[in-house]
């Protein structure tokens, strides 16, 4: 019995990803460019460089006061592809999943635990994210985007990540 007591101690104490507090070192120089964002007031974020809208949100966050409330929903590829298609937020019909070269363009690599700026970004888990882009070599494949320290790698499409949508302005 006491040491069911000391394992449930310890299983207690373990920080859970989604409890620690975002880690920014302050003497690294910023790897996300401010200067090319705009908070908008709907819910999204404007990329004025890249000509980018995205959800300050995941996809099963809820926009709230300039908050996300709520879990990120995982899915599996196929699905965000159908989330991205059916989406209507903020009024605009053409959203899409980001390219992994676009949504490696929002990691902040002076922040972990998630690597990405907190205020035109909030609540956002230190997840696994889908891009569109499938691996060349394997067409079961696509890239993902680990926001806990801002890592890139490919997964299986059956399996589940979290969905951040993009659009392009011009269209």
């Amino acid at each position: 019995m006491r040491m069911l007591k000391l394992l449930v101690l310890c299983i207690l104490a373990i920080p859970s990803a989604q409890g620690m507090a975002q880690d920014c070192i302050d003497t690294i120089s910023a790897t996300f460019a401010v200067q090319h964002y705009h908070i908008n007031s709907n819910g999204t974020v404007s990329d004025k460089k890249n000509q980018l809208m995205w959800m300050q949100c995941s996809e099963g966050q809820q926009w709230s006061n300039g908050q996300c409330l709520g879990t990120a929903q995982a899915m599996t590829w196929d699905k965000a592809q159908q989330e991205a298609n059916h989406s209507r937020f903020a009024k605009y019909s053409n959203w899409r999943l980001p390219t992994i070269h676009e949504l490696s363009g929002i990691i902040e690599l002076r922040c972990q635990q998630p690597a990405i700026n907190l205020q035109f970004f909030p609540g956002t888990p230190s997840l696994d994210f889908w891009t569109a882009t499938s691996f060349i070599n394997n067409n079961d494949l696509a890239w993902r985007v680990h926001f806990g320290f801002g890592e890139n790698h490919t997964e299986k499409k059956s399996t589940s990540a979290a969905v951040r949508l993009v659009r392009s302005i011009n269209q």
